[in-house]
């Protein structure tokens, strides 16, 4: 894949671990920012993850990267056949902008994974180009050292307290459901502009 990202028919979201939520014990509890270049990363909201993108991460065998410092995702409009790319089709969606101006979102899914990933339309409404694609090849990587220096030195992944134990870290206790989660990501579109995360 090239350096830049964007036009094209594939194209990639950086993903880090929100460093101020501490440690966390599976993906489904993370919590994650995002963007497709550092600047989306600093203004994104925190997110935690969709169901389909914890199987792609787990089935990709990138769990523990994606637990400790984070993961890049490709996204490809286009069938991938090759090792790591996994097929997902539109199951529900909308090509048209909202009454209020709102981005179409579609939702999709594997029949290889369980769960859903959702997808915003990002391009422009007036351009046919970039409308969601009704077929999607994902891909999980690890973070390379220069995007994890770069989260580092803007302390993405810095925790302020200390590490606090807790009891359920030696026993098994029932699963409680925290009421404040965070959003669930929806991955962005096709772009009508080439970028790069790091400039």
């Amino acid at each position: 894949m090239s350096e830049y990202s964007g036009i094209g028919s594939v194209w990639k979201l950086v993903t880090f671990r929100n460093g101020e939520q501490g440690n966390a014990r599976s993906l489904e509890e993370a919590e994650f920012r995002f963007g497709r270049t550092g600047q989306e990363v600093l203004d994104s909201g925190i997110r935690c993850l969709p169901t389909g993108l914890v199987s792609l991460i787990i089935h990709s065998g990138h769990e523990g990267d994606a637990l400790e410092s984070g993961f890049s995702l490709e996204i490809s409009r286009r069938p991938i056949s090759n090792s790591g790319w996994v097929s997902f089709s539109k199951i529900l969606g909308c090509d048209s902008v909202g009454p209020n101006w709102e981005r179409p979102r579609s939702l999709f899914s594997s029949p290889e994974l369980e769960g859903t990933v959702e997808l915003v339309n990002i391009g422009s409404p007036c351009t046919g180009y970039n409308r969601v694609p009704s077929k999607l090849s994902l891909r999980v990587r690890p973070l390379t050292m220069p995007l994890i220096a770069w989260a580092l030195s803007n302390n993405i992944l810095s925790c302020s307290g200390g590490e606090q134990r807790t009891l359920d870290d030696w026993i098994e206790l029932p699963s409680m459901k925290r009421e404040n989660r965070p959003e669930k990501l929806a991955l962005p579109g096709p772009s009508d502009w080439n970028y790069k995360f790091l400039n």
